[in-house]
């Protein structure tokens, strides 16, 4: 009896630790608006798990600001296309977005996870080397 006792009160114990020792915060928030303005070359990462979110590497970058080119070189960026011409042209394209290389502009953000996030507000792709046919 004893016994029954100090483990239902170890296990409350766990499980008051458990609720509020992995409650956790929105790391998707934004920390800083508007880190940097750039204009970046960067090739979509093609990952194989299926619920990751888009990645892309920054291949080149063509301008920045706040001069950061080292800084974001090589890095992993989401992408978020707010011409609505990108977005439509994604959907509805047959080809794998590595086909492609994109020149985006727009703002860079800092997510509370350290992920950078760009706002692309202009978006240009360039096929490479005719990797898919373009209907």
């Amino acid at each position: 009896m004893i016994i029954v006792i100090n483990i239902g009160k170890i296990v409350v114990l766990a499980v008051i630790f458990l609720f509020f020792g992995c409650k956790s915060e929105n790391k998707s928030e934004i920390v800083k608006e508007n880190e940097d303005t750039v204009k970046l070359e960067m090739t979509f990462m093609a990952y194989a798990c299926g619920d990751c979110v888009d990645l892309f590497r920054i291949d080149k970058v063509i301008s920045s600001e706040n001069n950061e080119r080292e800084f974001f070189l090589n890095k992993e960026i989401e992408v978020e296309f707010i011409d609505d011409n990108t977005n439509a042209f994604l959907e509805k394209t047959k080809c794998p977005w590595n086909c492609f290389k994109f020149t985006c502009e727009g703002e860079i953000i800092r997510k509370k996870n350290g992920m950078l996030h760009l706002k692309a507000s202009k978006t240009k792709l360039i096929n490479i080397s005719n990797c898919c046919t373009i209907d």
